[in-house]
């Protein structure tokens, strides 16, 4: 880029951001590039932070104590520990700390001094103590002791130092350089000390009596801008300022077109945004300057009111706060010198499509276009243009070409001529159509010359000039007489000849549009053995004069895999070892080997297929014209890259063949224009770019803030989430590439391409990994990325804990089933054994009573007692009755159907009316129908109809009544039995 400024003014394509994208104010007064790769630029309207495709804005919220303390940004600087320090002309100073995202405000009532208002904060710097210097307007200089948080107003120790500073800048020795009004430009060393610049008496019309704005370069050396047109530079020898004027030569003149910002780029050139939008590059070391005025029509150029601030990233970026937004002017996508042919040659009815280049021996630049040839003086700006007629019509160049001898000829839609550079002048050749009567070399029509090369013929050096579309005329260079012949024959007929090239060894090729390749040419009516050529030993009038139709080898198309697919033949190329590159029209990109008869050309696939021409670096890679950009083939991993309209080249784009130059500059051309670079200068972006998630959704709310934690955690509920990512590469950002993948729940990678938003649905509970890659525009990829933890909490019901207290409640429920079951089973056991006893005893006792009188009542009759026999006997009755009574009980008690109240009601109703009847002893029997419905077990039953049966054979025996009432209630705890006589009791 350095030669290029030395040779000529660059043309500087700019991007530009403004409010339509998303930044919140057009009036850019600072930028910053923080640690991570975020841009921060402060406006009138707030400050924003931009990761290549999406801003952010930071605006004071007067009920947020933690937003920025204001509006208006003035500066931006970054301390060592990634804290973004704030001047702001409405709020003062704050701070900016990513890792909580909150702002912090400082008073400036902490400190050796009281100020009763907040000033008008112009500068921030910090030096490597990490101190915090402030310049401020009409108050002065300040220093912050981060810490302490408290400032030191460093005003009271001179003067000049209590007016208003307008920028400060910590130098490589740690030197504090400030700017004021009033008080030119000052420092303070690093014992403490203050010097004033003073250059001349004590003067507002002195140069330099006001700085502007201050800047130290990469050799420690101070740049000043003043309130006047100047540039200064600080001479620290003596303490002097040395003044640069741009605008004028008057030194005491104010052109109202102040200095505002100034920066270096990488070459060491100085970049300076004036007052009134222009811009100047100037060189530090010739002292020459370029002029870049703003530019209404151009969208690439320069457009700005004033330049505030003009910032150089770690790319080497050049972003220009202005007026009218961001400006970005990108090395990495300027990577071609463009020079407008149009703008130099402002001609109307000129058609300057560049068809050819040619560089002469006294470096003198020599374009052809379809108006005539364009001339350029070596070391000059300035174009010529010369149009040559020929039969009333403009001639077209269309090819420019030097012989061995240094003549320059000219091939244009009407032949070829010879060029006098003296005399601007052409001068026609001789021709002889030899049996082609019909065809006019000087025919508009029939001769365009598209192609002309140097080459042995019947071991004579001559000239090989292509008439497109009716053959091949060779010349003889020191008569200028030449014959034309045809390729082949009929109807083989090869006369589409775009270019002649001449490889390494000698040999001629010819380039066609229908037949491919062509080589080995020779003339069918002589040879090198006729004994005319024995006579003659070259190639004399009457050979030329005399062939008709030449012969060769060619290439052609087929079906075969390593054939060449494509008949129209572009361009071709020779490699140092014997096979060539080839382009053509329609199937791309192929490397010949004519040595290999089986694997002759070999197809590489591109975006493009329809190449034109082709040239090689010094690492052999190559470059092609395509499709009106230029793509990049880099021969050892057989990929391409594309060169278009975002890299500069105009939108006609470019067409033809390469020319290079001895220093190995290319240069292509198109319509009005051309472009001209050193391959081997133009850079690519091998930058893998910083990977950040910048923006989180969940349920398609705003989840920001769960980015500053290391994992986030959400409920189950909560299981929808997108979130968006950037990739810190602000070369061509659109075409940064993304992939993603949520570890533990997809198994590859999601390509996702530009697209920069992703989300997830209905993602189950667990814990996962969100994993994101990018790569820069040049498909260099950050293969570490970014990661963040997500943690989906389960519902309550799925649960670790609540899993384990449902095992321990189905393990207590079944231990209490268990035991419930083996309870019963003891009840049940024990009321069998109490039966067992019950039967044991009862039926025991009656069986030995049964027996002892059944003994009683044998007696009774063997003593022929049958009165007493009949008593004894009377009495087995009774027993017996009694143990049937007994055993029916015990049988109704244990039967489960007899379970329901209802059942032993009927049951006491039933006995009592037998007993009681049997005495003449009237019954009145009531039953609650709430008793209906409650269960009582075996035992309950038992009892309570033990205990009813016992109360009425009291009453038989005892009561002597006549009328008995039993009532049976259900009070809700308890049944309550009750049994009322009319007898006399007991």
């Amino acid at each position: 880029m350095q030669n290029l400024y030395a040779q000529s003014q660059p043309a500087l394509r700019f991007n530009r951001y403004t409010t339509s994208g998303g930044l919140s104010s057009n009036t850019v007064t600072c930028i910053l590039e923080d640690s991570r790769g975020f841009m921060w630029f402060g406006t009138q309207d707030g400050l924003n932070r931009f990761d290549g495709r999406n801003f952010i804005a930071f605006k004071n919220d007067p009920y947020n104590a933690a937003s920025i303390s204001g509006n208006v940004i003035n500066d931006l600087v970054e301390d060592s520990s990634g804290i973004i320090w704030i001047g702001t002309a409405d709020a003062g100073l704050c701070s900016y700390d990513y890792r909580s995202n909150l702002f912090t405000s400082y008073s400036f009532e902490k400190g050796d001094f009281e100020l009763n208002f907040t000033p008008n904060v112009l500068s921030v710097a910090v030096d490597a103590a990490q101190l915090i210097w402030v310049g401020a307007e009409k108050v002065g200089l300040f220093c912050l002791n981060a810490l302490t948080d408290s400032f030191t107003y460093l005003g009271n120790r001179n003067v000049r130092a209590s007016r208003t500073v307008n920028d400060v800048v910590i130098s490589n020795n740690g030197r504090v350089y400030f700017g004021t009004i009033g008080s030119s430009l000052n420092y303070k060393e690093l014992d403490g000390a203050y010097q004033t610049i003073d250059n001349y008496a004590t003067s507002s019309l002195y140069p330099g009596y006001t700085i502007t704005t201050v800047f130290c370069n990469s050799k420690n050396e101070v740049w000043c801008g003043g309130w006047d047109n100047g540039l200064y530079y600080f001479n620290r020898e003596n303490d002097k300022l040395q003044q640069y004027l741009f605008e004028t030569n008057k030194p005491f003149t104010y052109s109202g077109n102040e200095l505002h910002a100034i920066n270096e780029d990488q070459h060491g050139m100085l970049w300076l945004g004036m007052k009134l939008g222009d811009l100047y590059l100037f060189d530090p070391v010739t002292k020459q300057s370029i002029h870049y005025p703003t530019q209404k029509n151009d969208p690439n150029g320069l457009k700005a009111g004033r330049i505030y601030t003009i910032y150089r990233d770690r790319n080497n970026r050049m972003w220009l706060g202005t007026d009218a937004g961001i400006q970005v002017f990108d090395p990495l996508l300027n990577p071609f010198e463009m020079v407008d042919l149009e703008a130099k040659i402002s001609l109307p009815e000129v058609n300057l499509k560049v068809m050819d280049f040619l560089i002469d021996k006294d470096q003198t630049l020599y374009i052809g276009t379809k108006s005539g040839l364009l001339i350029k003086k070596k070391n000059q700006d300035d174009f010529y243009l010369k149009t040559f007629r020929y039969k009333n019509q403009v001639l077209n160049i269309n090819k420019i070409f030097r012989d061995s001898k240094g003549t320059i000829y000219l091939g244009t839609q009407s032949s070829m001529f010879v060029f006098d550079r003296n005399k601007l002048s052409l001068k026609t050749v001789n021709y002889f159509s030899g049996n082609f009567k019909y065809f006019d070399f000087f025919d508009i029509g029939s001769s365009s010359v598209n192609a002309i090369a140097e080459a042995v013929f019947m071991h004579d050096t001559v000239l090989w000039v292509s008439a497109y579309g009716h053959g091949i005329c060779l010349f003889d260079r020191n008569t200028l007489r030449g014959g034309i012949g045809l390729i082949g024959t009929p109807p083989e007929l090869q006369n589409l000849i775009r270019k002649i090239v001449v490889d390494s060894k000698g040999k001629v090729w010819m380039i066609g549009a229908s037949l491919g390749l062509i080589t080995d040419i020779t003339s069918t009516y002589f040879s090198m053995d006729d004994s005319l050529w024995r006579q003659h030993q070259k190639v004399s009038r009457r050979v030329i004069d005399s062939f008709g139709m030449f012969s060769g080898k060619t290439f052609t198309g087929g079906d075969k895999a390593y054939s060449l697919r494509s008949n129209d033949v572009f361009d071709m190329l020779e490699n140092e070892d014997g096979t060539f590159w080839i382009t053509t029209k329609g199937s791309g990109l192929y490397l010949f080997n004519p040595a290999d008869s089986e694997k002759t050309f070999t197809h590489f696939q591109s975006q493009h297929q329809n190449l034109e021409g082709i040239a090689q670096d010094k690492n052999g890679n190559l470059w092609i014209i395509a499709a009106g950009g230029i793509d990049f083939f880099d021969r050892h991993t057989k990929t391409f890259f594309r060169y278009d309209q975002v890299y500069g080249i105009p939108e006609e784009g470019v067409s033809g063949y390469f020319y290079k130059d001895e220093a190995g500059y290319l240069y292509a051309g198109g319509k009005g224009f051309y472009l001209r670079f050193k391959p081997e200068e133009v850079e690519r972006n091998l930058q893998a770019p910083p990977v950040f998630i910048t923006h989180l959704k969940v349920l398609d709310q705003p989840a920001d803030s769960l980015l500053l934690q290391s994992s986030i955690r959400l409920r189950y509920n909560q299981n929808f989430i997108s979130f968006e990512m950037a990739a810190l590469n602000y070369t061509n950002a659109a075409a940064n590439q993304f992939r993603y993948r949520l570890e533990g729940f997809d198994k590859d990678w999601i390509q996702s391409n530009y697209n920069s938003r992703a989300s997830y649905t209905n993602i189950p509970p667990g814990k996962y990994t969100l994993q994101i890659m990018a790569s820069n525009n040049d498909g260099v990829w950050n293969e570490t990325g970014t990661s963040l933890q997500i943690i989906i909490d389960p519902p309550w019901w799925s649960t670790w804990w609540f899993y384990v207290l449902l095992f321990i409640a189905v393990a207590a429920t079944l231990y209490g089933v268990y035991r419930y079951r083996m309870n019963q089973l003891l009840k049940l056991q024990s009321m069998r054994n109490k039966i067992a006893r019950d039967l044991h005893d009862d039926i025991g006792s009656t069986l030995g009573s049964i027996s002892f009188f059944s003994e009683a009542a044998r007696q009774q009759l063997n003593n022929n007692n049958i009165e007493a026999s009949q008593i004894v006997i009377e009495k087995i009755g009774d027993n017996s009755r009694s143990m049937i009574e007994t055993m029916s009980d015990i049988v109704w008690s244990v039967n489960p159907e007899n379970d329901s109240v209802d059942h032993l009601t009927a049951r006491m109703q039933a006995l009592a009316a037998d007993i009681l009847s049997m005495q003449d002893i009237r019954l009145k029997f009531y039953a609650d129908e709430k008793l209906k419905k409650i269960k009582l077990n075996m035992e309950q039953r038992k009892n309570i109809f033990m205990i009813f049966k016992e109360a009425l054979y009291n009453i038989v025996k005892y009561a002597g009544c006549t009328e008995v009432e039993i009532s049976l209630h259900d009070t809700g705890k308890r049944i309550t039995m009750e049994i009322r006589d009319n007898g006399k009791g007991l």
